[in-house]
């Protein structure tokens, strides 16, 4: 037996087990201590783990970053593609999720976005996200080899919002 998981890949799955200390991010559940407790004592044990981790940017050096990201670009023949406008982003969006597809393939409990999905997911969220957070990478034919979505955590902001998006009660739990 394997979860919780969702119904796709992009859904939340599992269970904290520690770090309760912290506050999650908005793509991961939270739950109380005494969940993993319970699993443990119907005799569930842990078979996969996910990390989420925090590191001060300040420790990193931004020269040998910068050198090795020269140096890949050069040897592989790769280029990152930046966004400023959405509408830059939906055209290569379906190859962002072949590519999701295609890398996920692998996991067990795996299941591919189907065309419908993808539709969905390029109307409720691409378009939500800054473009500007939203990077990939082709190699020389132009082909997407990689791809990165990234967004500051809104958490905090929504700890005070009680959860409400937006001022008419928009709740995203």
């Amino acid at each position: 037996m394997e979860g919780p998981v969702g119904f796709s890949n992009l859904d939340k799955v599992g269970v904290l087990i520690e770090g309760f200390e912290h506050i999650g991010s908005m793509i991961t559940w939270y739950n109380h201590p005494y969940y993993k407790d319970h699993y443990e004592r119907l005799g569930f044990v842990k078979e996969k783990e996910y990390m989420e981790n925090k590191f001060p940017a300040g420790n990193a050096d931004p020269a040998l970053f910068t050198k090795l990201n020269d140096l890949i670009k050069r040897r592989y023949g790769l280029r990152e593609i930046n966004f400023t406008k959405t509408k830059e982003v939906m055209p290569m969006a379906d190859q962002m999720f072949d590519l999701f597809n295609e890398t996920y393939s692998k996991l067990s409990s795996f299941v591919p976005i189907t065309e419908v999905q993808k539709a969905y997911f390029k109307k409720k969220y691409i378009s939500f996200i800054n473009p500007e957070y939203i990077k990939f990478i082709v190699d020389k034919e132009d082909k997407l080899i990689a791809f990165s979505i990234v967004m500051p955590s809104f958490s905090r902001a929504l700890q005070k919002a009680n959860g409400k998006l937006f001022p008419l009660g928009y709740s995203i739990c």
